[in-house]
This record gives C-alpha cells, sequence and structure tokens, in this order.
C-alpha cells in the first residue's frame, strides 16, 4: 500500500485581480489528461469559460492539488475522486487528473462558492483525504509530498 497526500489546499483571498482566476483555472484544466466538471462529466470550453465566470464573481475561491503513490487510468481515477468531492466540497468546482508525473498521478481542483460553501477546517479536509483513499487501494498518508509503504 501506498499513501495518498493532500499536497496543499491553498486560500485564494476575496481580493484578487480577475486574471487570476483566470491563472486558476488554466492550471486546473492546463494539460489534465481529464478535465471534469462537479458532477463528473467531461468539462467543455464552454464549462471552463463559465467556471471563471463564476470563480471572478465569486465570494471565495479554494484549490486543492492531491498527490498519489500509485499510477492509476485517468478516466478511472476522475470517476473515483468525483464521487467523494462531490460528496465532500460545498462550493461549485471543476477538477483535472494530471499523468504528467512518472507511475504516479495528481489532481488539481477550483472550488467557488460563499466562504460558508467553501470553508473548511482541519477536520473537514481530512474527511474529504479520507473520502477519496476509501475509493483507491491506498492508505491515507501524513500529508507530506512523497508516499511511502507501511
Amino acid at each position: 500500500m501506498y499513501s495518498l497526500n493532500l499536497l496543499r489546499s491553498c486560500f485564494l483571498p476575496i481580493v484578487v485581480l480577475s486574471d487570476t482566476h483566470q491563472r486558476i483555472v488554466n492550471y486546473v484544466s492546463g494539460s489534465a489528461a481529464v478535465i471534469r466538471r462537479g458532477a463528473g462529466i467531461a468539462a467543455t470550453d464552454a464549462d471552463l469559460k463559465r467556471f471563471q465566470v463564476l470563480i471572478t464573481e465569486s465570494d471565495f475561491s479554494r484549490h486543492h492539488t492531491f498527490a498519489f503513490a500509485n499510477e492509476y487510468e485517468p478516466e478511472w481515477l476522475a470517476n473515483q475522486v468525483a464521487e467523494s468531492l462531490r460528496e465532500e466540497l460545498g462550493g461549485t468546482f471543476i477538477f483535472g487528473v494530471y499523468t504528467d508525473t512518472d507511475n504516479s498521478n495528481h489532481i488539481h481542483v477550483a472550488e467557488a462558492g460563499t466562504s460558508h460553501e467553501c470553508f473548511m477546517d482541519s477536520d473537514d479536509i481530512d474527511r474529504v483525504r479520507q473520502g477519496i483513499a476509501a475509493r483507491l487501494p491506498e492508505s491515507i498518508g501524513d500529508g507530506d509530498s512523497g508516499g511511502e509503504e507501511p
């Protein structure tokens, strides 16, 4: 077994330049092998543009990154992660599955909404990590980058 690691869960402040929102959407969708809307279906260019408008108009936005010690088929991983994110995140979100690292995948998630919808304390972050890990053949790591075999 390897570890699932939450690398970062960054807050984007409410007062940001609109190009910052553009960059976060581009970063999440950039060279991703799979790009999904929160509903779990493939995100089109029109969906990404709508999300850019939404994130610009939202009170709060957040960027999550999850890294995995094992490599998974991108579509399968997207299906597993989408369900967990829908259960645990309160805001509207998009996410991309990346395969540009050797023998592993990672996921970037952009979330937008009110501060109440997007609020997360350490227990909430643990719950998201546990929800994802429960759907994968990995154990939960301690949040440090890089997994270790137990």
